[in-house]
């Protein structure tokens, strides 16, 4: 039999690839590893912009009378506050307890509950006691035994 030996001619060489040094195939890894977590970020971080600009719903205060300056405190269920100097501000839904800073120290509590996308409109009076409709404060505490229940 007459076999003919392997010979690498100049062109067989050229059409052949080269294999990649190991250093080179890990740098090509990196670089693909490195480009999805860039945009993973950037994903993540579209989507909690959207949440936070766009799951809210709204609160409007309606105040009897027209008030120069408001200040309105607003505590969540883990004790977070927020404070807000306007009539009308946004939250992300849930339950919150307002206290309105009124002017000549007076103040009014609510507790209300926001909705995704509606308008929550609460009505007070900025003359009058603190007797608002959803609050209840009990004046008396439990050592003071003496005290009628009103």
């Amino acid at each position: 039999m007459n076999s003919m030996p392997n010979i690498q001619t100049p062109e067989r060489a050229a059409a052949q690839p080269a294999a990649k040094p190991k250093i080179e195939r890990v740098h090509s890894y990196l670089t693909v590893a490195s480009t999805a977590i860039g945009i993973c970020g950037a994903l993540g971080s579209l989507f909690v912009w959207l949440a936070a600009n766009f799951y809210v719903g709204n609160i409007e205060l309606k105040p009897e009378e027209q008030l120069d300056s408001l200040v309105v405190k607003v505590y969540n269920r883990e004790g977070h506050e927020s404070t807000y100097h306007s009539k009308s501000f946004q939250l992300m839904p849930g339950k919150y307890h307002l206290e309105v800073l009124l002017p000549e120290n007076k103040s009014r509590h609510f507790d209300t509950e926001v909705i995704f996308q509606k308008t929550t409109e609460i009505p007070f009076s900025v003359s009058g006691d603190n007797s608002e409709p959803g609050y209840k404060r009990n004046k008396r505490s439990w050592w003071q035994f003496w005290r009628h229940k009103q």
